[in-house]
């Protein structure tokens, strides 16, 4: 089924699609990635299947994971951090760190190059961008983004030139 699932950011999940099984999406060594029609294993970074892995492994997490109450982390959220993350990502683009959050959402850090850039998925429609270049070259950031991902785009473009 991952072949022939593409998911757009902030779509709903195709029927029958089973919202745990983020395992399943993975680069495959020959064949075009699942959750984008451009981004293929040839181009997909190096990395990307572990950070994948890294973000499936925190639908394990129970409630008070942190032991002071911290709720699930919600498995919609989950794929739409691992979707826009293939959609984005380059071959030179650094990994990111995977974080759970307290309040049951995921982020995904970039701590290098000279900007420190930090995207929250609140919730499946949500995304906080919190970004600060240390060069200038970038205007910080720290707002919501629902629909519109250029400032987020343009922070990863220019996170993945300076490599």
């Amino acid at each position: 089924m991952a072949d022939e699932t593409c998911l757009n950011s902030f779509d709903t999940l195709p029927s029958g699609f089973d919202s745990g099984a983020l395992s399943d999406f993975q680069v495959p060594e020959s064949s075009p990635h699942p959750w984008t029609y451009s981004l293929s294993s040839r181009t997909a970074p190096r990395w990307l299947n572990n950070v994948l892995k890294e973000i499936d492994a925190l639908r394990h997490l129970e409630r008070n994971w942190d032991s002071y109450g911290a709720p699930r982390v919600n498995r919609q959220t989950l794929l739409e951090a691992a979707n826009l993350l293939g959609e984005l990502a380059r071959p030179r683009t650094p990994a990111p760190s995977v974080v759970p959050t307290s309040d049951g959402a995921v982020q995904l850090e970039w701590h290098t190059r000279g900007i420190d850039l930090e995207v929250r998925w609140a919730s499946p429609t949500i995304v906080h961008v919190c970004l600060e270049d240390l060069s200038g070259v970038l205007a910080p950031i720290d707002d919501d983004l629902r629909y519109d991902f250029l400032p987020l785009k343009a922070a990863l473009r220019e996170l993945t030139s300076r490599g």
